[in-house]
């Protein structure tokens, strides 16, 4: 019988394991990201209505503009007034009732001195700052992303009950939220009750037949972002910027968790300054804001209701025994919002209208000059010219339906302002009214971005663009009503384009980007 030969067992390899696990590892993410972020967001945007917006080529047209000034309709006392001065207010209202029973009296916004209060409790003044586009308040604009502030200054004229004041918001109305903004905001404020000491919550409950309202209250000693103490006779700090405590001063207030340790009110002629602020809450678009969700619209959490800022005293044996200092009413008018939206395309257009017609700014009135405020719109096969303009939403530039397109800015990196531009000119693109430059981001996407170092005025490579005619008449000047397209500058192959699709509701609208020519 012969031998049989014996084989070599191979040996095992434990990569395929790894690769398997890994590969589970991958779905159970993917699985988390769907059920905590898309599933949310789905149900909170689904509702909403999606028009379809046609795909655009990557060619636009410059329009030239006559001379025409801005013409206020509205006094520049009320609310309407405003908005027409500063259009980035769009349906924004903030009121102000200094007594229970009072009516309410609108407070303006970005205001350039401070309003002054006084009732029977406090006699002061204060300022509501608001983050807005095009930006109007250089305060805001230096501590992004807050998106609003409110500071108060003045002194007592009655001591608030144990010394202690109370602030917080109330709803008129308990919200009516489904099971998942239900979950999302009482994970929220559960969050902010852990960080904030003494503070009270609630979504609104039922008591007698009678419905109460959602409302949330702490101590405005630890919970207000900064507290200036002024004794009688000293200089008080100045409203509009930063507030001077210390950050050893602001620790220990701050960290107080029994009320017998925080500061305590006097109406002994102690002028208190103080801010509050938000980078979640974008009053400008009444949407929440800076969320892992995204950025739902207030009306989708709370209903169509205002929300009250309170500030008030309250008997400790009883808290329902409250006394209102102040109650500030934030509301959304959507009649307002209109009105915003018709007058910043009529200030847009003026002011590229009196950019172009400004003299001595090129000897041939026919070429598009550079560094000078113009129009200009995306072009699509079946919508025509007038339809699409390229806007700014949450940074980013998109491409949306409006009756006239906002004025930009073409800006030659060799050429001399007021100097026409050529076909080839290397150029940067600038929104006059912000200040932004577009910039190519992560993805090929494009976003306006400000520039983080004023002192080096050398410009990114992302902010850098090709500007051609379709005809490539390369060096030949641009006039007003010629075609022309965009391309990288370190990508001479990526042109800008409007991505295909449905306008993002995001962002609402197209999101142009770089896409191969």
């Amino acid at each position: 019988m012969a031998d049989v030969e014996e084989l070599p067992f191979p040996d095992l390899s434990l990569a395929p394991v790894f690769r398997a696990l890994g590969s589970l590892v991958n779905a159970l993410a993917v699985w988390l990201a769907n059920v905590l972020v898309r599933l949310p967001r789905y149900l909170l945007f689904a509702g909403r209505a999606k028009k379809k917006l046609s795909k655009t080529v990557s060619l636009a047209r410059l329009d030239s503009a006559g001379d025409l000034k801005v013409e206020y309709s509205e006094p520049d006392t009320t609310p309407r007034g405003w908005v027409e001065r500063n259009p980035g207010l769009r349906g924004f209202v903030l009121e102000v009732q200094l007594a229970p029973g009072e009516p309410f009296a609108p407070v303006r916004s970005n205001a350039s001195s401070p309003l002054a209060l006084k009732n029977d409790f406090f006699e002061g003044s204060m300022l509501f700052l608001l983050a807005t586009d095009p930006p109007d308040c250089p305060h805001l604009e230096g501590v992004a992303p807050r998106k609003f502030e409110m500071q108060i200054q003045g002194a007592c004229k009655v001591e608030p009950t144990g010394g202690l004041l109370l602030m917080g918001g109330e709803l008129p109305e308990r919200p009516r939220l489904n099971f998942v903004t239900s979950t999302l905001v009482k994970g929220a404020m559960t969050f902010v009750q852990r960080r904030t000491s003494g503070m009270e919550w609630t979504l609104g409950s039922s008591k007698a037949g009678r419905e109460e309202g959602a409302a949330c209250a702490f101590p405005l000693v630890t919970g207000v972002d900064a507290l200036v103490q002024t004794p009688p006779g000293e200089r008080t700090p100045r409203l509009g910027g930063t507030l001077p405590e210390a950050p050893a001063a602001r620790d220990a207030r701050k960290s107080a968790k029994h009320v017998d340790d925080m500061v305590k009110l006097r109406a002994d002629g102690t002028t208190y300054s103080l801010t509050f602020y938000s980078s979640v809450i974008d009053f400008a678009n009444w949407r929440a804001a800076n969320m892992p969700i995204g950025s739902p619209a207030l009306d989708s959490m709370i209903g169509q209701q205002p929300i009250d800022v309170v500030v008030y005293d309250a008997d400790p044996r009883d808290r329902e025994k409250k006394r209102y200092w102040f109650r500030f009413r934030c509301r959304w008018d959507k009649g307002l919002e209109k009105f915003g939206a018709d007058a910043g395309l009529r200030r847009d257009r003026a002011a590229a209208r009196a950019a172009v017609a400004a003299p001595s700014i090129t000897s041939n009135p026919d070429s598009v000059p550079s560094g000078i405020a113009v129009t200009c719109r995306a072009r699509t096969a079946e919508a025509g010219d007038d339809d699409l303009g390229a806007a700014e939403s949450r940074g980013y530039a998109v491409v949306r339906e409006q009756a006239s397109a906002p004025a930009l800015r073409f800006v030659a990196l060799d050429g001399a302002r007021g100097a026409p531009l050529h076909d080839g000119d290397v150029v940067r693109v600038q929104r006059p009214a912000s200040k932004l430059w577009l910039s190519a981001a992560r993805g090929g996407w494009l976003a306006w971005r400000r520039r983080t170092d004023p002192k080096n005025p050398k410009p990114k490579p992302g902010e850098l663009f090709v500007l051609s005619s379709p005809a490539r008449r390369h060096g030949q000047a641009l006039k007003y009503g010629d075609a022309f397209e965009l391309a990288a500058k370190r990508h001479a192959d990526l042109v800008v384009a409007t991505a295909e699709g449905p306008p993002s509701a995001r962002y609402g609208g197209g999101g142009p980007r770089l896409r191969r020519s």
